[in-house]
């Protein structure tokens, strides 16, 4: 298995001097970006790659400080797939650097070191900073970007879908379960966003006791389709400040205070030929800040119950015929793609609730 993770890493700077930037990138093993298209506050990203990839794009104003990502992207193999990087302040430099790795395999587990690389000034980039440089091979010929770059990663392509995490260890839970010898302070009488969530679903989804995609005692007041990832937008009732820039969704408008980011949010989950979909309803299993997992290319840090990265409910247990602890494949997807099935018999709206 592929586990190597590459970056590539570069500087834009935008100059007042308008100008046309005509990149031209020689291939740095598999994967080369090249830098077009500037205006005031953006900048256009188009990668090569030579075998079938999926990736994205982080960018902030200092190398190890991305603030901000773009969605996941497919690069078909030799086939170019520009990327726009938007909302760039004029005469600031950025950094950018691509994450990817080779479509289909299993999430990254290891990340490559920072390297060392020559680097020579930018040609005819007059009127700029000379202490902003370019990695010799990956040059621009004009003095509106500067283009620097450092260590290298796996990347994939776009059209704005969520990475799919291949292979990732189920296991089962369910609303009201007692809490268990291996995490003794942990019942799902509540839930990481509802502290009365037993009540609210409506009593204990009883996993062994079942009519259909339901406990077989009553008819559940909110989805029995639902999930656990590890990561929660929110700690000790505030919002993490963090939550703005990894939750790959908080830009889409303005968040209440107590409005959560990640409760309720769909995801499709599939194994062995089978897919079901489900909503967001607690955090876990045994992490609740791992960003770079849940919303990234990363591996589950958990390294308990197989490095388990995701609790799914009966329901979903029963469509997939999971057994307990399985291997299956999960993606975000938005709430208008979401097919009809069992799982939008009943859709859970309710926001958090503390007490």
């Amino acid at each position: 298995m592929d586990t190597s993770i590459r970056r590539v890493v570069f500087v834009i700077a935008l100059l007042a001097t308008p100008a046309v930037c005509v990149a031209q990138a020689m291939p740095v093993e598999e994967v080369s970006g090249v830098l077009g298209r500037p205006t005031d506050t953006s900048v256009t990203v188009s990668v090569l790659s030579a075998d079938a990839r999926e990736g994205y794009i982080e960018y902030g104003p200092a190398a190890g400080e991305y603030t901000k990502k773009t969605g996941v992207v497919k690069f078909p193999a030799g086939t170019p797939v520009e990327i726009p990087i938007t909302g760039l302040e004029r005469n600031r430099r950025q950094f950018y650097r691509l994450e990817h790795r080779r479509a289909g395999r299993s999430l990254i587990l290891t990340r490559c070191p920072p390297r060392r690389s020559r680097t020579s000034e930018l040609p005819g980039a007059r009127g700029v900073d000379m202490n902003k440089r370019i990695r010799v091979g990956l040059t621009c010929v004009t003095a509106a970007l500067l283009v620097g770059a450092g260590c290298r990663q796996d990347v994939s392509s776009a059209g704005g879908e969520y990475a799919v995490h291949s292979q990732i260890t189920a296991t089962v839970f369910w609303v009201g379960e007692s809490a268990g010898a291996d995490r003794p302070d942990i019942a799902n009488a509540k839930s990481a966003w509802d502290e009365r969530w037993q009540e609210h679903f409506g009593g204990v989804d009883d996993p062994q006791h079942r009519v259909g995609s339901r406990p077989a005692r009553f008819v559940p007041r909110e989805n029995p389709f639902y999930f656990a990832l590890p990561y929660n937008d929110f700690a000790g009732g505030v919002r993490k400040p963090a939550a703005a820039t990894v939750v790959p969704w908080a830009g889409e408008r303005v968040w209440g205070a107590a409005e959560p980011m990640c409760k309720n949010r769909w995801i499709r989950i599939s194994r062995a030929g089978r897919t079901c979909y489900a909503q967001w309803e607690d955090v876990g299993p045994f992490q609740t800040d791992d960003a770079g997992y849940v919303f990234g290319l990363a591996a589950p840090r958990n390294r308990s119950n197989q490095q388990a990265g995701l609790d799914v409910s009966p329901a979903v247990r029963d469509w997939l015929s999971l057994r307990g602890m399985d291997k299956v494949d999960w993606q975000f997807v938005e709430a208008r793609d979401v097919p009809a099935g069992p799982w939008k018999d009943v859709v859970t709206a309710s926001q958090v609730c503390w007490r």
